[in-house]
């Protein structure tokens, strides 16, 4: 039960911090970051178990009659993901206390962060398809509430809305991936998906299951072409965009793809798709970062570019560069986390994060400057700094890959630009912001903050110089648990020594740096806001474009789907129809039967040719000529009543216990109302007409019209019915004055005539109710009267 509780505190929490008071800025910090602490503390707690165990696991009854269990499910990479969350989750707690003006909804920023952790957490301890998907969704509504936290600004409405609909329409991509994958699994639960790669993998369904399924993850972690929402997600608060790049929503994407590896990966198809994506994300991402203008911008497009590098590592088909990819999730976290707060902390305390307003801040903050110093230089890959080595690893995975020809040249080339953009657009964070002259032209005199607030980004600092220092000692056994735990037997063994002599790897880093050093002053020195080659490349243009489109169709779609021509509307509906007709015979297709057919007879096919014109002709005839469609629709409806008189059941004896076939009863649905005028009685023809039943006065209908009861049989003469309804007189007497016999038709004027009576007043028509309330059946107001009583 611990799974569990670590999953359900954060929700707790969240409801609790919802309903504190807006003033209770200490109480709301305090809250948050205890449950943070308590699950980062349940989560520690169970490593022992998990090396132990390999897997823990916790099922609870879901869905019994599906075969669907609520299941939690914790192995070692699972154990090193919900430790970077709680962890991570419970110093941005810390800073943003700090960071949070006093004035902001606090209650309402909380009670979304702590619920964003809840969602993450659920993504990683999640032990059914299903399931990841409900969490998966549950992030991008969590990080939409996030993103746009100060919706009194429109670039964060616009930058929450945009990034919904990027991580929401990958999320259903996601979801109809999973169900195949369970389908061709023969089962949602992780552990048999995980078991069954061979069976996938041979499975005519495994192309579109691996597109959707990485079309969800390379829409969640930012990946080309879906990289464009990302940047302008930085509306959110500072804390919340920490928190979004270092442990999730950004994460989860790169987390689900080396989740499944076993599964999908090993494969052509893996390789051009995932391996394509990473490598485009990470040399755009790294040129775009290098001409943004904004702090938080450079540090988005470095994330969407070291994303890149983890989602190329995982499409290499390697198991050491699966090693890499996950090494270098820790470490991105801890660094780019701590530049993500000295950007806050910058802003905080200056009133903006303009890079070409912002010069010599390190006079003004020392200890600011120093800790951002050294997580941009573990961003840029420093040698005793942990970025260093997983840059090292990746380095030596496109050197010794296997793959022919121009791939094993051309990888390593990429992978050296790439840092060599790293080394410049760090060296440009740092250097344009905190040294150079310094400037008076700020909103606000800058000045370090409180103690409190430079903890956490000192604590993730001290992390990225003890991992690139002690590897083997800080992250190596777990590091290894979580390797073991995807890769099984598979796992290959690895070296995490700080130095491995003169290699052809270090070349590689040192040809970056001194690459990236000459970029940054030959070329960047700068304060144009274009990007040169790709300014006419903007991904929110594309998307507006996209979603202005795809609007303007949808309108177009809805006024002819919903078209008030009742023959477009007919026409929908056979199309809809005919199409679900169909939909069975693609996967079981169509037969004749076993039963013997009957020999068409030359009667019959006259009789659906002619009723098959007589339904064209109606079609044709329905516009202009109604009278003549009704009739021509009589006939179709002739022909199809002889059809099932034609094939119906042989009649069967009175003593089976079964009613007696009458062939002619179906030709009676499309014969005239007036051959059905009542005659002798069906069983003899001296048979006497059953009693009638008191009339209603209002309808002239019995009483016992309620649902349920059957109505007597109408008279057998047309005088005896109307002496029961006191229509007209007995037979030998005079119709009295305001009497009219119901055997001739009323004479009704035409509608669009005026016509005026003696006093001036229009002679309105009479609806057929107004006529005599004891009309007979035959005459013209007893349809109305039918109407009303039934």
């Amino acid at each position: 039960m611990s799974l569990l509780l670590i999953l359900l505190l954060p929700f707790v929490g969240s409801l609790c911090a919802a309903f504190l008071p807006s003033n209770a800025r200490n109480a709301e910090a305090w809250l948050a970051g205890m449950v943070a602490l308590a699950a980062a503390a349940l989560v520690a707690s169970l490593y022992p178990q998990v090396a132990a165990e390999g897997v823990i696991r916790t099922s609870i009854p879901w869905a019994p009659g599906l075969g669907l269990d609520f299941s939690l499910r914790m192995d070692g990479y699972a154990w090193l993901f919900a430790m970077l969350v709680t962890v991570m989750g419970a110093l941005v707690v810390v800073y943003a206390r700090y960071y949070m003006s006093p004035d902001d909804p606090v209650p309402r920023f909380f009670s979304f962060f702590l619920a964003f952790m809840g969602a993450m957490l659920g993504v990683v301890l999640s032990g059914n398809l299903l399931q990841i998907a409900m969490f998966w969704e549950l992030t991008s509504l969590a990080s939409f509430m996030l993103i746009a936290y100060w919706h009194h600004r429109v670039d964060a409405r616009r930058g929450a809305r945009m990034a919904l609909i990027v991580t929401g329409t990958g999320g259903l991509a996601l979801l109809g991936g999973m169900l195949l994958l369970g389908h061709m699994a023969g089962s949602y639960d992780l552990d048999a998906v995980l078991a069954a790669a061979d069976t996938i993998q041979n499975h005519p369904w495994y192309p579109l299951t691996l597109i959707l399924i990485v079309l969800g993850a390379l829409t969640k972690s930012a990946q080309f072409p879906f990289h464009f929402w990302l940047p302008h997600a930085m509306a959110a608060p500072t804390p919340v965009s920490a928190f979004l790049h270092s442990a999730t929503m950004v994460k989860a994407g790169v987390f689900l793809l080396a989740r499944f590896w076993p599964v999908l990966a090993g494969t052509d198809l893996w390789f051009w798709i995932v391996g394509g994506a990473g490598l485009c994300s990470l040399l755009i991402g790294a040129y775009l970062a290098l001409f943004q203008q904004d702090m938080k911008g450079v540090l988005a497009y470095s994330t969407i570019s070291h994303l890149g590098l983890i989602t190329l590592l995982l499409g290499m088909n390697s198991p050491l560069a699966l090693v890499a990819a996950v090494f270098h999730i820790v470490n991105h976290a801890t660094f780019k986390a701590s530049l993500f707060m000295a950007a806050g902390i910058v802003d905080h305390e200056t009133g903006t994060r303009n890079m070409q307003r912002l010069s010599g801040l390190y006079r003004a903050m020392p200890i600011t400057a120093t800790l951002a110093v050294v997580a941009a230089a573990a961003m840029a890959g420093v040698p005793l700094l942990n970025g260093f080595l997983s840059k090292e690893m990746f380095f030596a995975e496109t050197i010794f890959l296997d793959r022919p020809g121009w791939q094993r040249i051309g990888l390593p080339l990429a992978a050296t630009l790439a840092s060599m953009f790293s080394v410049a657009y760090s060296l440009r964070f740092i250097h344009q912001v905190f040294f150079g002259p310094p400037t008076d032209e700020l909103p606000r005199a800058p000045h370090e903050p409180t103690r409190w607030m430079l903890l956490p980004s000192a604590l993730l600092v001290l992390a990225c110089l003890l991992v690139g220092m002690l590897p083997g000692v800080t992250v190596g056994p777990y590091l290894q648990a979580a390797t073991d735990s995807i890769l099984g037997s598979d796992a290959p063994p690895y070296s995490l020594a700080v130095w491995h002599g003169l290699n052809l790897p270090l070349l590689m880093s040192t040809a970056a740096f001194i690459g990236g050093v000459a970029l940054y002053r030959a070329f960047l020195w700068r304060t144009g806001t274009e990007v040169p080659l790709l300014e006419r490349i903007d991904g929110k243009r594309t998307f507006d474009w996209l979603q202005t489109t795809l609007m303007s169709g949808a309108e177009q779609a809805m006024r002819w789907l919903f078209s008030p021509r009742l023959q477009m509307q007919l026409l929908v509906l056979v199309l809809v129809a005919l199409g679900g007709a169909l939909l069975p015979l693609l996967d079981t297709g169509s037969s004749w039967g076993t039963r013997e057919t009957t020999p068409l007879h030359p009667a019959f096919a006259l009789l659906w040719i002619v009723g098959a014109a007589c339904a064209l002709a109606a079609a044709w005839q329905a516009k202009h000529h109604r009278f003549a469609a009704l009739i021509l629709s009589g006939g179709a409806g002739l022909a199809t009543s002889l059809t099932f008189v034609w094939f119906s059941a042989p009649p069967t004896h009175r003593r089976s216990g079964h009613r007696r076939a009458d062939p002619a009863r179906p030709a009676l649905v499309a014969a005239p109302r007036s051959a059905l005028r009542p005659g002798p009685a069906r069983d003899g023809p001296g048979a006497p007409a059953p009693p009638a039943r008191p009339a209603d006065r209002r309808c002239g209908r019995p009483r016992s019209c309620g649902a349920g009861l059957r109505h007597p049989e109408p008279p057998r003469h047309r005088w005896h019915f109307a002496l029961l309804h006191r229509t007209v007189p007995a037979p030998g007497r005079r119709p009295q004055r305001g009497q009219r016999d119901p055997g001739r038709f009323p004479r009704l004027r035409h509608p669009r005539r005026n016509h005026r009576a003696r006093g001036g007043r229009a002679d309105r028509i009479r609806p057929a109710a107004a006529l005599s309330p004891g009309a007979g059946e035959h005459s013209p107001a007893a349809p109305a009267a039918r109407a009303e009583c039934g």
